[in-house]
């Protein structure tokens, strides 16, 4: 009875739109930073302070939040759709290959695809700095207008940068 008033009505937009999300963002920032511990070991009250205004950016996340609130809520926010996928499809990987989730076979994989993990995660950094409004924050909102250049444009240049970049780093010898 308590669940059904709670999920009706109002009730349920607060719990979907504001504490599931706040919830969801907290576990995933915490458990990276108790994992990766990028602060030095013992830690925790850090990565609990850390892991909380992430989750609170998420919670003020509004049109009219200052420039940098929403610039952090937003990175956050996509950082959290991206934490999620890849936790998704590890676990699809996983089940599918049969390697299941012991730590010898996420070692092969991350030893056989290092390169390629770390080129992926700067583009989805990049991305994700540029599309959470970073290049407005940093004055560069008409970015390619100094040198005439379109959005269209920089995303070609762009495009062909990184097929650039990741045919040479296919393409290079282990004697380079």
């Amino acid at each position: 009875m308590v669940l059904e008033s709670l999920l009706s009505g109002t009730g349920g937009t607060v719990v979907f739109e504001f504490y599931l999300p706040f919830l969801l963002t907290f576990t995933l920032f915490f458990g990276l930073m108790d994992r990766v511990n990028p602060f030095g070991p013992n830690q925790k009250k850090l990565h609990v302070i850390i892991s909380l205004i992430a989750a609170f950016y998420i919670l003020i996340f509004s049109p009219f939040a200052g420039q940098i609130s929403t610039f952090f809520a937003t990175f956050f926010a996509e950082t959290s759709l991206v934490i999620v996928t890849l936790l998704v499809g590890m676990m699809v990987v996983a089940l599918l290959t049969g390697m299941g989730f012991s730590k010898e076979g996420w070692d092969k994989v991350w030893h056989r695809a290092f390169g390629g993990i770390v080129m992926l995660g700067f583009v989805v950094a990049v991305a994700l700095f540029i599309s959470s409004g970073g290049l407005n924050l940093l004055g560069a909102a008409g970015f390619g207008g100094g040198i005439g250049l379109s959005a269209e444009d920089l995303l070609i240049i762009g495009m062909v940068v990184i097929t650039v970049a990741a045919i040479w780093f296919m393409g290079r010898s282990s004697e380079d």
